[in-house]
């Protein structure tokens, strides 16, 4: 049976002028994610446009898919596709309003009300003409209603309503008239709008759109296929159902890998076939474990087409093809949809508490930090499966005891990451054995040692001592450190080191010692430290000899000083290793080799598999 469809060709005007008609982004869409190239590009995009019809080739906004549900005097339209360019132009709309208003035409700034907001004839309340999902609905708001930016939440919101205040402030700078961008915007490019009133049909729609060359995320496409899949069994509940538990699990991962999503389904899938799946090939392996494993799916049609894939910040990737060789004797106990989705949102809860570092037990949490801090976000893969299980707290803090400490000196020995999803993956299968844990950490053990996985002790030390810790591995070192420090208390759990906003990453020996400014304020540190500091420095000034945890006031005030003027820092700071610099008569490059090897060997005692 054909869609069910009514196309039409729009200008912007005629979209977004239909009084009592509100756009509605349900809560299961993904967040607002534009970059501030893509908002950039569309703003040149329209004012690159001629104002004379015969000279353009036109600009096309794209396609806006609507699912429209029964007409009342107040029409609420279901945006399927196109929600993240119609929030774009209601935040530029928005923008336009006020570069009217600050150029003293109140009256076009006042007529704008018309494309951003919208009447209920019922009460004759003004509402938004477009309402995001719940994570953005309270940014827009501000965003619309001219509230405290500094409130905003989510920084692509913000960034983009920031974006077009400048790019219309410079072109009334150059001279040039709002007045024919607002024409060129409104009047002159284009938009499709299809209306779909069947929900399946929206859905079915939506992926042969974007089937033909437009690039979608994962996350993206394993939704709809989801939506499509619920809206074919004929039962409004189920699809109710679905949308809801969907809208959870994107609640869950908000704020976790740029909101990149589908970093999070790649490493749900890994755990579910234990084994490594690429960004290039997520979406086949869904397809092909979705149509043997969940009733009814055999029917939707979903293994003919193929699709682009977006890969924002995608992790190592090759380009493999998968064929599905199914035995004669294949057989599968099946799940339906609502167990398999809520199989999803039971990962995506534990994902969310282990990228925040949340937990009820105290040392489980410290654990997690700890684990968080060495950059360990590949475990997810396995902890995701294994931290939904019922287990004591002693062998959660054993298990990612033991993950931290193969991360750590995989991280520090610079093993190839390419086999970190492998190994994770495969660590999944240690699960089946968790009613005996002493079966199920030896079969862990036994995983984690093969191959050369783990670094030995030797290799590990040897790395540890030159590794420098600068940019994102200090996050490292703050973990080192904390456990270094942990044991000289004694490791008796009274004393734990607060967050990096309250205490810094000291360098002992500066960062800098050779600009004029630095010598000039604090001291010679290149003279202090002798025949080639300088060439030195930069060997040994992010080793972790180097480093220790100083209060942000104590580090603050002793900032660049020599080493005689920085122990008065040190001596207020109550943290052991900093109060133990306190011995040291001077500190140069030989004291970073001997504090180090200090820290590797309580570094190696701490993180060891045995």
């Amino acid at each position: 049976m054909p869609f069910q469809i009514n196309p039409q060709v729009q200008t912007l005007n005629a979209l977004l002028a239909i009084p009592n008609e509100q756009f509605v982004i349900p809560p299961y869409q993904r967040r607002y994610s534009w970059q501030r190239k893509q908002v950039i590009a569309l703003f040149q995009d329209i004012n690159s446009l001629s104002l004379d019809q015969a000279d353009n080739d036109g600009h096309f906004f794209g396609t806006l898919l609507l699912h429209s549900f029964t007409h009342t005097v107040f029409n609420k339209l279901e945006v399927v596709d196109g929600q993240q360019r119609l929030t774009t132009l209601s935040i530029l709309l928005k923008s336009l309003q006020k570069a009217y208003r600050n150029s003293g035409n109140l009256q076009k700034a006042n007529s704008i009300n018309t494309f951003l907001k919208c009447s209920n004839f019922q009460d004759g309340l003004p509402y938004n003409k477009l309402i995001l999902g719940n994570l953005d609905s309270n940014d827009y708001n501000i965003i619309i209603n001219e509230g405290n930016f500094n409130d905003i939440t989510n920084q692509r919101l913000k960034d983009a309503a920031l974006t077009f205040d400048e790019l219309l402030d410079g072109l009334i700078n150059k001279g040039e008239l709002i007045d024919d961008f607002w024409q060129k915007m409104m009047g002159t490019a284009v938009i499709i709008r299809l209306d779909v009133g069947a929900v399946r049909d929206a859905y079915k729609l939506f992926e042969t759109i974007n089937n033909r060359g437009l690039k979608l995320s994962a996350t993206d496409i394993i939704k709809n296929l989801l939506f499509g899949h619920a809206s074919k069994l004929n039962d409004a509940q189920i699809l109710d159902n679905v949308k809801n538990i969907w809208a959870e699990i994107i609640s869950n991962l908000d704020g976790i890998n740029n909101n990149n999503t589908d970093v999070f389904f790649r490493r749900y899938f890994c755990s579910l076939l234990r084994r490594r799946v690429t960004a290039n090939g997520l979406i086949q392996e869904f397809k092909i474990w979705y149509r043997f494993h969940v009733e009814g799916a055999d029917v939707m049609g979903l293994f003919n087409d193929s699709v682009d894939i977006v890969e924002e910040d995608s992790e190592e990737d090759d380009n493999e093809n998968i064929e599905l060789e199914v035995p004669e004797d294949f057989t599968i106990n099946k799940i339906n949809i609502l167990e398999f989705i809520s199989k999803i949102l039971n990962a995506s809860k534990a994902y969310h508490k282990l990228s925040y570092s949340k937990h009820d037990n105290t040392l489980v949490r410290k654990e997690i930090e700890s684990l968080n801090k060495i950059q360990c976000e590949p475990s997810y893969i396995f902890l995701m499966q294994f931290m939904q299980l019922d287990t004591p707290d002693n062998l959660k803090r054993t298990v990612i005891n033991m993950v931290s400490s193969l991360m750590l000196r995989r991280h520090i020995c610079k093993k190839q990451t390419g086999e970190t999803d492998q190994i994770f993956s495969t660590l999944v299968k240690t699960i089946d054995f968790i009613e005996d844990q002493e079966v199920f950490l030896q079969q862990m053990k036994g995983i984690i040692f093969e191959k050369e996985h783990y670094p030995s002790d030797e290799e590990f030390k040897l790395s540890f001592l030159k590794y420098e810790f600068k940019g994102k591995a200090e996050q490292r070192a703050r973990a080192i450190l904390e456990q270094y420090n942990y044991s000289l208390g004694g490791g008796n759990n009274e004393l734990y080191i607060a967050d990096s906003s309250l205490v810094h990453l000291e360098h002992i020996i500066p960062q800098k010692i050779n600009t004029q400014k630095s010598k000039s304020e604090f001291g010679n540190w290149e003279e202090y430290l002798g025949i080639n500091s300088t060439i030195k420095h930069k060997t040994y000034v992010s080793r972790i000899g180097n480093l220790t945890l100083l209060a942000a006031p104590l580090n603050m005030g002793i900032s660049n000083n020599p080493f005689d003027k920085k122990k008065y820092g040190y001596a207020q700071s109550e943290i052991t290793m900093t109060r133990n610099l306190l011995q040291y008569p001077e500190f140069k490059f030989s004291e970073v080799e001997s504090r180090g090897e200090l820290i590797a060997l309580n570094t190696i005692t701490h993180w060891r598999i045995v």
